[in-house]
């Protein structure tokens, strides 16, 4: 099976120079690695759109609201019941960075607790434990 094709479109200025447009066609394998091998420049280009685009995040936040009810309920439950998390991540032990995980948002009182790390790998890298 082969990967989709997407458009990759950037611009390059050098000093003294006009901003110069490149864009190529390429695997969305290869977008993949290299935002993560460029992960500031990523962050800092969706930190200057979000600072210039108010607008329309605000419009992306209310759409993602009306969309997906079930998580702002499981969010807003756990901050207004005050529910603590524990002082551990249930999966790898570490005992910084925690964050409360919902493997079912229709249960918004169940919460694991779970490091950064171990958090992204469930939600990003397809983790089965916890969902």
């Amino acid at each position: 099976m082969t990967s989709k094709r997407i458009r990759i479109t950037f611009y390059i200025k050098k000093k003294g120079k006009k901003k110069k447009k490149v864009s190529f066609l390429a695997n969305k394998d290869y977008k993949k690695i290299w935002e993560e091998k460029n992960k500031e420049k990523v962050r800092e280009s969706k930190m200057k759109w979000n600072k210039n685009n108010k607008k329309s995040r605000s419009i992306f936040q209310k759409r993602y609201v009306k969309r997906h009810p079930e998580i702002i309920k499981a969010h807003n439950y756990k901050n207004n019941k005050g529910l603590k998390l524990k002082n551990k991540c249930e999966l790898c032990g570490c005992k910084s960075n925690l964050e409360g995980h919902h493997p079912d948002y229709n249960k918004p009182e169940f919460i694991v607790t779970v490091c950064k790390l171990c958090h992204s790998k469930i939600h990003y890298k397809g983790g089965e434990q916890y969902g």
